[in-house]
């Protein structure tokens, strides 16, 4: 049996007793509190925190969105850089013209040298007039080509009657507004002389080549 070293200790035992502040084991403790031991919290990995989580999160989403605005931008501008690839039209288009417009409503009185629309094709261009004819206006004096009621011509005075110029130039301006109103080459016509201020009726016939105009103080007129 192994002496008792009258501590109440065996010789090579374990003291049941450790010294005051030193820990179990032999290892002296000077005052050193030992921090308490937390668990790890469930679904967590040993050593990693929430910051880390974030971190990861921001490096995935931050490039994710540069490469949406890349493409929204790519999309943008596509045409400036690249061009269209569709068939564009033309700069100058093309426009249908209007027809030409066969509006009859010039008078004759406004510009009595305007000669109507006729088709000149089917008139001479010289007139067969009567012997003794003067010309009235300045087609006429100029011997121009005739066939469109342009030129103006009146029967010399005989005896008391006499056609004046104005009054020829008067039926000439009559004659074309009632044509240019029912297309007829006759016509009875209505006619105030510029000279006298009466009016008098005046009987038009087509002869061809020119229009005889007589009616009034035995006036004869020739448009041709």
């Amino acid at each position: 049996m192994a002496d008792n070293d009258g501590w109440g200790r065996r010789d090579g035992g374990q003291d049941p007793y450790p010294q005051w502040g030193q820990a179990a084991g032999g290892q002296p403790d000077w005052g050193r509190q030992t921090a308490p031991q937390t668990a790890p919290q469930p679904g967590t990995p040993p050593g990693n925190t929430g910051g880390g989580s974030a971190g990861r999160i921001l490096l995935v989403v931050i490039p994710v969105l540069i490469i949406v605005l890349v493409a929204a931008l790519l999309v943008w501008k596509w045409d400036d850089l690249f061009g269209s690839g569709g068939d564009t039209a033309a700069p100058g288009v093309m426009t249908s013209q209007a027809a030409p417009s066969t509006s009859e409503e010039t008078s004759p009185e406004t510009s009595p040298e305007t000669s109507p629309e006729t088709s000149s094709a089917a008139r001479p261009d010289r007139p067969n007039l009567p012997s003794g004819a003067e010309p009235v206006n300045e087609a006429a004096r100029g011997n121009d080509p005739t066939g469109d009621f342009n030129s103006v011509y009146k029967s010399p005075p005989s005896g008391d009657n006499y056609t004046s110029d104005e009054f020829a130039q008067a039926v000439r301006d009559a004659f074309v507004a009632a044509y240019l109103d029912n297309r007829e080459t006759d016509q009875t016509i209505d006619v105030r002389s510029p000279v006298t201020g009466d009016s008098y009726t005046m009987t038009c016939t087509d002869e061809g080549s020119y229009v005889h105009c007589a009616g009034g103080n035995n006036a004869n007129v020739y448009i041709a």
